[in-house]
């Protein structure tokens, strides 16, 4: 594939708009968040805050993972050696819009973070609140608030997010705290959401207590993930059950990015594969099978089992929305960068920038050859190129190779090597897909 020069900054802090497609399916989509926070429009400076947010969120899931390592580890691992996910995130990378409440409502922005399942909302009276671009949500406002009870069936499924119960007033309490300090606390609350349309009873963490610079703009956080109190999984027929979601480059002349719930707009006629549970560690997290990656035509020599997830939770390969760059053990990352330097000697190098080895020097006029990577997840497979393969990092010549390497034994698919292609969870039937609609 030929590689000319072009600005590229996938990934970057979006939010959702509702909208409806066509055939009365239930899209939102998804627009920049600069156009909310004024961000700067300085290349360096943006993709520099892009690689920082994803190097906190590859602490978070370092944090945990292996919550017996030191703090010292966990900064250590700030360089990009080790995964991440959303569970313990300190930021995300999308955002959705909603409704919540009645009577009257109150738009919020959310971070989408398909590796968590609490989802939450600053709340009045806001004990100590983080700034927020929309109103702050009063629930006494709203007709249709109710207090989640302590015997309720979502407060049993809290897990580790349950903070006790105020036995005076009946009241869920709820507590999130996140590897930087950043924390959501408050009472557990019902209300009606409205998305893409559809109004929905859910269950939602009310925080009168927020703290955490990274939350900056947003409203909290919507969870995605697969356990019980999950956002997905409280939903109702039709839009309970899956998802779907396609990422785009936000400089792309296409149309936008956007996400889906239901399981009945699931595609047809494409191939799925298993999703896997690591019951141990991270229940919340999308675990997919793997089984291979090739260079161009050379298959990497993988051991069988390097992908495989462990009776013992470690291993394994995590589908997260929230994860920019794309992440392999040590071993598998060295094969993969030696293949790629091998088939792209002709290019000039540059030097190293950040979590980022390989980079390359495209100051000249020439085109190069740049070879696929195939990602295989049986029985199909994602193959990359151009921008999934190489990414710009000074908004001038400077590529680098869109892969770094991690020091556990976990992998993960960042949003990176997502994009352009629909990704299909099926929560149902425990299974994920890719395709058919591109984006």
């Amino acid at each position: 594939m030929k590689l000319g020069i072009c600005l590229f900054l996938c990934s970057l802090l979006l939010i959702v708009s509702n909208t409806f497609s066509k055939n009365n399916k239930r899209l939102n989509n998804l627009v920049h968040i600069d156009r909310l926070l004024n961000i700067s429009d300085n290349y360096t400076e943006r993709f520099t805050a892009w690689m920082q947010r994803d190097v906190r969120r590859v602490s978070a899931i370092t944090r945990l993972l292996y919550p017996n390592r030191s703090i010292y580890e966990f900064q250590e691992a700030s360089l990009g050696s080790t995964i991440i996910s959303g569970l313990s995130q300190g930021v995300a990378e999308y955002l959705v819009q909603i409704e919540i409440g009645t009577n009257p409502s109150t738009v919020q922005h959310l971070a989408i973070d398909t590796a968590s399942d609490l989802t939450w909302v600053q709340c009045h009276p806001c004990q100590s609140c983080f700034p927020q671009t929309d109103q702050i949500f009063e629930p006494h406002d709203s007709d249709s608030f109710k207090h989640k009870t302590c015997g309720s069936q979502a407060c049993g499924a809290l897990g580790n997010s349950y903070n006790g119960c105020n036995i005076f007033k009946n009241e869920c309490l709820y507590r999130v705290k996140y590897w930087d300090g950043s924390s959501s606390k408050g009472v557990l609350i019902s209300e009606i959401v409205s998305l893409g349309g559809v109004r929905i009873p859910v269950a939602l963490g009310c925080g009168n207590t927020n703290e955490g610079s990274n939350f900056k703009g947003m409203s909290g956080i919507i969870g995605l993930g697969r356990g019980a109190i999950s956002f997905i999984n409280q939903l109702e027929d039709p839009v309970r059950g899956g998802f779907s979601y396609c990422l785009l480059n936000p400089y792309s002349v296409l149309p936008n990015s956007w996400i889906e719930f239901g399981i009945e707009s699931l595609p047809e006629n494409i191939i799925w594969v298993p999703l896997q549970y690591n019951v141990v560690r991270a229940p919340s997290l999308y675990y997919i099978t793997m089984s291979g990656i090739e260079v161009g035509d050379e298959v990497l020599p993988i051991p069988e089992d390097t992908f495989k997830l462990s009776g013992t939770g470690e291993g394994g390969v995590i589908l997260d929305s929230g994860t920019a760059i794309s992440r392999f053990p040590r071993e598998i990352y060295e094969m993969l960068k030696s293949s790629f330097i091998r088939q792209t000697s002709m290019i000039p190098p540059a030097a190293p920038r950040g979590i980022f080895e390989t980079c390359y020097d495209y100051s000249g006029p020439e085109q190069y050859d740049i070879p696929l990577i195939t990602l295989y997840f049986p029985p199909t497979y994602l193959r990359l190129g151009g921008v999934a393969t190489l990414v710009n990092v000074d908004g001038l010549f400077t590529y680098c190779f869109a892969f770094a390497a991690s020091d556990s034994s976990h992998s993960i698919i960042g949003n990176v090597h997502q994009s352009t292609i629909q990704i299909s969870f099926d929560l149902y039937n425990g299974r994920v897909g890719f395709g058919p609609q591109s984006c």
